[in-house]
Formats: C-alpha cells, structure tokens, sequence
C-alpha cells in the first residue's frame, strides 16, 4: 500500500490514508483507500468506570495500549485514465466528511466509550458462555431404564 498523506489532525492524532487500489481487469481499477487513525489510551478515561475493578482490568487488557480507527472510501472498476482524479475526489471527500468529526476535541474519548461498550458487551457473553458451559456438562446418555419395568 501507498501512503498518500499524513496529517495532524486539531486533536493532535495523525490521520493516514493509504491508497490500497488494484487493477482488476485491462484498463480497469478498484480504487480503494484506506483511512486510518491510532488513538493511544489514555489512564484516565478509565477512571470513570463503574464496573469491579477485575471487569476493567480485563477489558483494559483486551483493548491494548491503542485503539485504531479505519474508514476505507472504494470506487470499482475505475478507467485508467480517470484513477488520479477518483483517488483526488476521494481524498477530498475523506476531508469534508470526516475532517471535522475526526479532529474533534471529543473523538478520542468517544471512540474509547465505544470500543469499551463492546468489549464490556463481549466480556459478558463470554463469562455467560462459561457459566452455560459448565453446567451443560454432558453425563451421557439420560437413563430411562426404569419406565420400562416388566410387571
């Protein structure tokens, strides 16, 4: 993959974009760009959990030291001769539509409630998952012998 540009953003986060096209078919393209954002988490949006201290632990160490954030933009089957300006078109729409919402003071804090939501979600799934699991321990067969009794 290309990189076509790096950009702090007002957040103080850099913004990649990646240009990931590829030639599909003679003169024809699948122009797909990738944009990517690495948030490193911060020790004090944990702070305002309300969940036991081993939850936050748990989901803490799930989440890692960063969370990233991928947009990809595509276009198919893209003429040769009108990649460039498909790729440039793209590229200005990756800053219109998201410029603002990405370089928010907030976007940080909020992608981590997000990805903490799921991971929390998942957490629970799967200390449910273990519960069910561990009481649906298979005995074998059920013994049914003694409805079949000869008088």
């Amino acid at each position: 993959m290309k990189v076509l540009e790096k950009q702090e953003l007002g957040n103080g986060m850099m913004l990649c974009v990646e240009d990931a096209s590829r030639q599909v078919a003679g003169d024809r393209f699948n122009i797909r760009l990738i944009c990517k954002l690495t948030v490193p988490i911060r020790d004090l949006w944990f702070s305002g959990m309300t969940e036991c201290p081993d939850t936050v632990m748990i989901i803490r160490k799930r989440l890692g030291e960063t969370l990233e954030f991928q947009i990809e933009k595509q276009r198919n089957f893209v003429a040769e001769s009108e990649k460039d300006e498909i790729v440039a078109e793209l590229v200005g729409q990756i800053h219109t539509n998201l410029g603002e919402y990405l370089s928010s003071d907030r976007f940080p804090e909020k992608l981590f409630a997000a990805r903490y939501k799921e991971e929390k979600e998942k957490a629970a799934r799967a200390e449910f998952d273990e519960v069910i699991d561990s009481q649906e321990e298979d005995e074998g067969p059920a013994d049914f012998s003694s409805c079949f009794v000869d008088k």
